[in-house]
């Protein structure tokens, strides 16, 4: 391991404090109050505050509302091939209404989006939608599992050996 020089060393040292102060000023209000509830559960020290967003999809049945004008389309070219009167016009009209209520119906059926928390403590943690909502304190013993969530992609390589495979029916 490379010896570093003390002048670099507390250069270092001086941009990770003022990064931590910087992240502790920004998430105070949330790290008073983990320390709260470390101090009323007896949960020991605060190890971290941890955040993310959740929500802010469309709920799945929004696109087969959002998607019923397509229904029209089949009957307005009937009626204009039958020469039912506005049924021409309705249909060139089609897209314009259709693309309004797609966007309105995908906006009002949304599922609007909200921070949730994660408070670590030394002997459990917490997790919660807002910070001000009522927590169930969960200690360390109590957790059977842990795993990661993130889906695992498959490199390049793997992708063409999956082509491959189904575009040969030898392999």
């Amino acid at each position: 391991m490379a010896r570093v020089r003390p002048q670099t060393e507390q250069k270092l040292r001086a941009g990770f404090r003022r990064r931590v102060d910087k992240q502790r000023d920004r998430y105070v209000v949330q790290l008073t109050h983990a320390e709260q509830l470390a101090a009323r559960f007896e949960f020991g020290e605060v190890v971290g505050v941890f955040t993310a967003q959740a929500g802010g999809g469309a709920k799945p049945r929004a696109q087969l509302v959002a998607l019923l004008p397509l229904a029209a389309i089949p009957i307005l070219i009937a009626g204009a091939a039958a020469r039912i009167p506005g049924a021409l016009p309705a249909l060139g009209a089609l897209p314009f209404v259709g693309g309004a209520w797609f966007g309105l119906t995908m906006w009002r059926m949304r599922v609007p989006r909200r921070r949730v928390w994660l408070y670590a403590f030394a002997q459990g943690l917490m997790l919660m939608d807002d910070p001000r909502a009522d927590a169930v304190p969960l200690r360390w013993g109590q957790v059977t599992e842990v795993g990661d969530t993130m889906p695992k992609f498959p490199t390049i390589d793997e992708v063409i050996a999956a082509y491959t495979s189904k575009a040969d029916p030898r392999a």
